[in-house]
């Protein structure tokens, strides 16, 4: 496999982000689906990276913490002429596609978190499904979640981000329910950020202000046994919770505060809390995380008509 750097005037790459930076994607038509090709170059004195193919697109990899972005720009693969496409900001990208009772959780993103960190009574089911022909099935009696190692990737600092998913809950009542989770203990103050519910729904950042804050949005509410498209983001200096595209709470005040950072006992986990317990009951479909605010401002907006892409 062999690559040539050539310039672009019209639209030169730039990395995403403060160090460590996220990714540089080219994409370029003609290369077999399932492609798994992986090779390394260096960009003279700036970078050196990784670039993996996967089902005909070319993720760049930054490495090392390099800052700067490459001088020359693109890549010529096979003869084929590659479009840039940047930026890329999502994180995990889950689709639940497979059988009905699969155990193979696939994540779509470009960072390829395959397979996951951990993985219980989880399986993907083609009873219930809102795009594709599939959905993750959460069985609450056998605890399912799926777990994924909290690597830099994962941590917004003060930067704004998405959390997104379609849920279809089979329990809606008194037990609290986990949908994300991101927590290293049982208090409050150490949340990164999670999202659970009981009849209402809960949206909770810890920052690192002198001896942490957490921050809460506790509105709105889901109901059993239909489909509904929640999205959480951090906009600036506010928290917003959405459902069905409607802001149903939000709460101001974090200022420029990082998000607490990872430590060793913590996992990025889907389904159930970090600690253990509340486990969420029902199907989930494009469980979406993204380090930029999709839905800004508590504007309504109408929720995706298809999957998301990465």
């Amino acid at each position: 496999m062999t690559f040539e750097i050539t310039p672009i005037s019209t639209f030169p790459p730039t990395l995403e982000g403060a160090a460590p930076p996220k990714f540089i994607q080219f994409q370029w038509e003609g290369v077999n689906i399932g492609d798994q090709r992986v090779a390394t170059v260096n960009f003279t004195g700036e970078i050196q990276a990784t670039l993996s193919v996967d089902r005909g697109r070319l993720t760049l990899l930054a490495k090392n913490n390099q800052r700067a972005a490459p001088s020359a720009a693109a890549l010529t693969l096979a003869g084929l002429q590659p479009a840039v496409v940047i930026p890329n900001h999502v994180i995990l990208l889950l689709h639940g596609e497979g059988t009905d009772g699969g155990t193979t959780i696939f994540d779509s993103s470009p960072y390829n978190h395959n397979p996951p960190l951990t993985q219980l009574a989880l399986t993907t089911s083609t009873t219930q499904f809102k795009y594709g022909a599939a959905s993750l099935f959460f069985n609450s009696g056998s605890g399912s979640y799926v777990d994924y190692t909290p690597t830099s990737e994962w941590e917004f600092g003060a930067g704004d981000f998405t959390l997104a998913a379609w849920v279809y809950p089979t329990a809606v009542d008194a037990t609290r329910r986990s949908i994300f989770d991101y927590r290293f203990d049982g208090s409050g103050s150490g949340t990164s950020w999670a999202v659970d519910f009981t009849t209402g729904l809960r949206f909770q950042v810890g920052v690192t202000t002198a001896g942490g804050t957490l921050f809460t949005v506790s509105a709105g509410s889901l109901t059993p046994n239909v489909w509904q498209f929640v999205a959480f983001v951090r906009d600036g200096n506010t928290l917003r919770s959405y459902v069905d595209g409607v802001q149903v709470g939000s709460t101001s005040g974090l200022g420029t505060a990082p998000v607490n950072p990872r430590v060793l006992t913590s996992t990025v986990r889907i389904g159930r809390r970090n600690d253990g317990g509340q486990n969420f009951s029902g199907w989930m479909d494009e469980v979406y995380i993204n380090d930029t605010c999709l839905y800004p401002n508590g504007t309504t907006f109408t929720p995706p008509a298809g999957p998301f892409t990465p």
